[in-house]
């Protein structure tokens, strides 16, 4: 345990703080401070000229009553809790300077309380940081290679089957009832026990039979009317459904199904290849999707397979995180998702209430992949530091360049259009990329 000295400036006066540095398990550092005698006087001074107008003393003007008169009718604690924000918060920028500055802190430093009274005040920063592997394990590993799949007509015909979708129209259905695959529209009221209940009424609603969107037996039921046919349709809620107060229960929709619409699609032959592409022929067409799904699926075994290095250089280099760590990962990851409910409107509880997912449940699952998304990232940074992998400003400057060529811009245009965290992309990317070559020529890959 070593004993350090800070200096706090208290009412324009310096004074010297003395604290300890313990090491303790999982990279954490615990800080601890003790204030007693001149400096614990001083602090109390600080406080009351700072909170003596939230006190109301009779016979004295807001403010204006003096110290001891304070401590005297509201207790010798009186500006206590004030001198602790105080004290906290210079004893953190000094240390800060004097020594976190220079830690690779991995959260925000803990503050643990210990005694304090009118004598002193004892308070410890916990400080945790990421762990350094000293013998780092990266070089003559094997890894499994991904190899591309042969592309299959049954893919080439899929994605003509898309783009005749994607090009088909909706025609009103006429003359026969609903049947799987059509479009209705419908109006529908829910009740229970005869009783309406809240999100359970909807009108002009789109529903696309045999989708399964609707609570299990409810677009059956659909199927075989006819447009403008009214029927009541009785479904059961699921046990587990997001709403507790339906879950399980037995409902009733009145329903008066709207119109019917079926989509008309095209014919897959020349005329068609003309309409939605540039090729004259189907064949054209069909051979630009083989080139298309090749080049995909030689990403995607690239891309599996450079996960497979990455996997490999992790599991060669056991790594136990502090949970403070895994903690804050998740906490962003949830965080995250939640700005995302946010910008459609919906808060957590509202998506709960849907999926009967609960935030337990969601870190619960995030855990995993962020612990393994921290390791990672520990790793592989310090494997670009220890070989010094580096992107230079040349290398940069032509990366820049040729996206801009590939967006049709100058390069002044482009780089006068990039924001600050384009640019920490693109710079990342490089070096993620000059990483993993590395990676790739000291390792050896094992076909599937």
């Amino acid at each position: 345990m070593e004993e350090n000295k800070i200096v706090l400036k208290i009412r324009n006066n310096d004074y010297e703080l003395a604290y300890t540095e313990e090491k303790a398990d999982k990279g954490e550092t615990k800080f601890a401070f003790c204030i007693r005698g001149d400096l614990y006087s001083a602090l109390e001074v600080e406080a009351y000229v700072k909170s003596k107008g939230k006190f109301n003393v009779e016979g004295f003007r807001k403010g204006k009553a003096p110290m001891h008169t304070i401590k005297r009718l509201y207790g010798d604690y009186a500006f206590l809790e004030e001198m602790i924000d105080i004290a906290v918060d210079q004893a953190y920028r000094a240390v800060y300077q004097a020594r976190f500055k220079d830690m690779n802190i991995a959260v925000q430093p803990d503050l643990d309380y210990g005694k304090c009274d009118n004598e002193q005040i004892n308070f410890t920063f916990i400080v945790t940081e990421f762990p350094t592997l000293d013998n780092l394990n990266y070089k003559g590993l094997e890894y499994k290679e991904v190899l591309p799949q042969e592309v299959t007509e049954e893919q080439i015909n899929a994605k003509v089957d898309a783009a005749r979708d994607k090009a088909g129209y909706w025609e009103a259905v006429e003359g026969r009832p609903a049947q799987d695959g059509d479009t209705t529209n419908i109006n529908y009221a829910g009740s229970i026990d005869g009783v309406a209940f809240e999100g359970g009424t909807a009108e002009d609603q789109e529903l696309v039979l045999g989708s399964h969107h609707f609570i299990e037996g409810f677009e059956e039921q659909v199927v075989g009317m006819n447009a403008g046919e009214e029927k009541d349709i009785n479904v059961t809620f699921p046990a587990d459904y997001g709403a507790k107060e339906l879950a399980g229960k037995p409902a009733v929709f009145h329903v008066k199904l709207n119109e019917i619409r079926t989509k008309v699609l095209p014919q897959a032959d020349d005329e068609f290849a003309k309409d939605v592409s540039e090729f004259d022929t189907l064949d054209e067409l069909k051979a630009s999707y083989r080139k298309e799904l090749e080049e995909s699926e030689k990403k995607r075994a690239q891309n599996a397979t450079e996960t497979n290095l990455l996997d490999a250089v992790i599991d060669a280099n056991p790594l136990d995180l502090n949970d403070k760590i895994i903690d804050a990962a998740v906490e962003d990851k949830v965080n995250e998702f939640v700005r995302m409910l946010a910008q459609n409107g919906m808060t957590l509880e509202d998506y709960g209430k849907y999926t009967g997912v609960t935030r337990e449940q969601m870190e619960k699952d995030y855990r995993p992949g962020c612990e393994k998304t921290e390791k990672r990232s520990l790793i592989l940074t310090q494997i670009v530091k220890a070989e010094e992998i580096k992107v230079t400003p040349e290398d940069f400057d032509a990366k820049i360049e040729e996206n801009a060529k590939e967006l049709n811009k100058t390069l002044d245009e482009y780089k006068a259009e990039l924001k600050p965290e384009e640019v920490d992309y693109i710079y990342n990317s490089m070096l993620s990329d000059k990483l993993v070559d590395f990676l790739i020529a000291n390792n050896t890959a094992v076909k599937e």
